[in-house]
């Protein structure tokens, strides 16, 4: 793989994809990315090592911003997650050295993630941690596991978008403009779940190697 440019991939990467129609952000949405059989066995994974959810924040008042659960699916742990880490990899011409590993998150009925970006905000309090090794966050990479009966989409307000949970069906978006510049108009929200239950794995990617 070459050396990425991160917030120029190539349109040429995304031809089997589904393009958002926004000049605002580089958005797409690729369906059937996994099979059914792999997106049960990452299921399956994702059960055994549930935590409570996160934010980046620390001074987020709202304690109910962000309800799911969430576990961490690395690689050297499971060669399945690998190949799915590489798969992801492979879609975009990234090599995986620029990007965390594979977040599982779970949502049960009237979990949500309220509006938020994936990129750190400079001057928050978490902001030098979180960008000191590898830089901010770049492209992420978002994959649907199962159907949701009612609720769950993802909406991106300011891309008049809204996206329906279905299964092996990818979110892929960059949180940076054309000039590497973050770019807020890739404000999203996973809405609550109102029947029903989600998994979602989510790989983000970075602007430097670790």
């Amino acid at each position: 793989m070459t050396p990425p440019q991160l917030f120029n991939i190539s349109e040429d990467r995304f031809k089997n994809a589904n393009k958002v129609t926004s000049d605002k952000a580089r958005a797409y949405i690729q369906h059937d990315f996994l099979s059914e059989e792999e997106c049960n066995q990452v299921i399956e994974l994702i059960k055994k090592n549930l935590r409570p959810s996160t934010i980046t924040n620390p001074h987020e008042s709202d304690q109910y911003f962000r309800t799911s659960q969430t576990c961490d699916l690395g690689i050297h742990s499971n060669e399945f997650i690998k190949y799915i880490d590489q798969k992801i990899a492979d879609y975009l011409d990234i090599d995986p050295s620029y990007s965390e590993i594979i977040q599982g998150q779970y949502y049960q009925v009237g979990n949500e993630f309220k509006l938020h970006t994936d990129y750190f905000k400079k001057g928050t309090a978490g902001y030098d941690k979180f960008t000191a090794l590898q830089g901010q966050r770049t492209w992420t990479f978002m994959i649907y596991l199962n159907d949701v009966k009612e609720g769950g989409h993802t909406d991106f307000p300011k891309l008049e978008l809204s996206v329906k949970p279905k299964l092996g069906t990818a979110v892929i978006w960059n949180s940076l403009d054309e000039k590497g510049r973050v770019n807020p108009n890739t404000l999203h929200w996973a809405k609550p779940i109102i029947k029903g239950e989600k998994y979602v794995i989510t790989k983000w990617f970075r602007e430097r190697t670790i």
